[in-house]
């Protein structure tokens, strides 16, 4: 009777094991939550929409956007971190969160590379050095002149403390021997009103604000691009004045840790489907990105690189996210 009953339970639990196998090779069979830790309008957001679209096309199932802003992205990475690790909640994160916050954060909550899957990158930018077109400067080299004449005494915006545009500034300041105020906002919307305001006199903003550029209300003084970028006709790279200085936006998606590896073999493929269609690499290229593809042990170390080369440039700048 008891090997009966052995046999009986070992049948159900493989019973259990195939239909657990099936449903993860069937994925996704109900809608996924894209989780986006800004609001709705933001660029993230604008991709992360993008993203969905092309994801639920290829999969034909419904990817559903999140927005839970706030905290430099840690409301939104803390809810995915305590996710079912089903790959029905997932997290599109940002360098910003996942590599700069996660390394100057006091006493971060999440661990990038514990707490979650680095599933795939997904898209990215390049950011451009805008002035107000009241500061006398049309070129780096002059900026960088009228600092060093005038310490202290320009301001620059931010998206916040510990954003890439606030370390963006800190490094530029470091590599030159530059002296500005920096004047966080909430958000890099809000950061770049201000610089065609006048409230401030300079902030960095990702490819796509070169629409202040073209209405003549902001200047472009370079980009972070290592080349010349399509997006930004006319407009030279920041690293070719400084050497070394480049640096790129880019979304990727994670999933909570434990998560299936065939969930996430799967997404990928999702993804690199996704990236294919005419229709996203339209909407991308309105939005002055590029579809990122790469094997996911690179995307882990372009994290670690991430990580270790903005929270240097924020140490030495004595930033710490409390």
């Amino acid at each position: 009777m008891r090997t009966i009953l052995h046999a009986l339970v070992a049948a159900a639990a493989n019973l259990a094991l195939a239909a657990l196998a099936q449903a993860q090779t069937a994925y996704p069979t109900r809608p996924v939550s894209l989780v986006v830790a800004f609001p709705a309008g933001s660029g993230a957001d604008v991709i992360a929409r993008i993203v969905a679209k092309g994801m639920e096309t290829a999969a034909g199932q419904t990817f559903i956007v999140v927005n839970r802003p706030g905290a430099t992205g840690s409301i939104a990475a803390e809810s995915v971190k305590h996710a079912a690790p089903d790959g029905y909640t997932l997290l599109i994160g940002t360098n910003a969160t996942m590599a700069a916050y996660w390394a100057l954060k006091k006493d971060p909550t999440f661990d990038t590379l514990k707490d979650y899957v680095a599933v795939t990158p997904m898209a990215s930018t390049y950011y451009l050095l805008l002035v107000n077109p009241a500061v006398p400067a049309s070129t780096l080299s002059e900026f960088v002149r009228y600092l060093k004449a005038n310490p202290g005494k320009l301001n620059y915006g931010s998206g916040g403390v510990g954003g890439t545009a606030h370390l963006l500034g800190e490094w530029f300041e470091q590599l030159t021997g530059t002296d500005m105020r920096h004047i966080p906002y909430q958000g890099t919307g809000p950061a770049t009103q201000a610089t065609v305001a006048g409230e401030v006199q300079a902030t960095f903003d990702q490819l796509i604000a070169m629409n202040f550029v073209r209405q003549g209300q902001l200047r472009a003084l370079g980009t972070t691009s290592p080349t010349l970028s399509p997006f930004a006709p006319g407009v030279p790279p920041i690293a070719q004045t400084l050497t070394g200085f480049e640096a790129s936006s880019w979304l990727g998606l994670f999933a909570p840790a434990r998560t299936p590896d065939t969930v996430v073999a799967k997404l990928r493929a999702l993804w690199t489907a996704a990236a294919q269609q005419p229709e996203v690499l339209t909407e991308l290229q309105r939005a002055a990105n590029t579809p990122m593809l790469m094997p996911q042990d690179e995307f882990v170390r372009l994290i670690k690189i991430e990580a270790e080369r903005w929270g240097g440039i924020g140490r030495k700048a004595n930033i710490v996210i409390d």
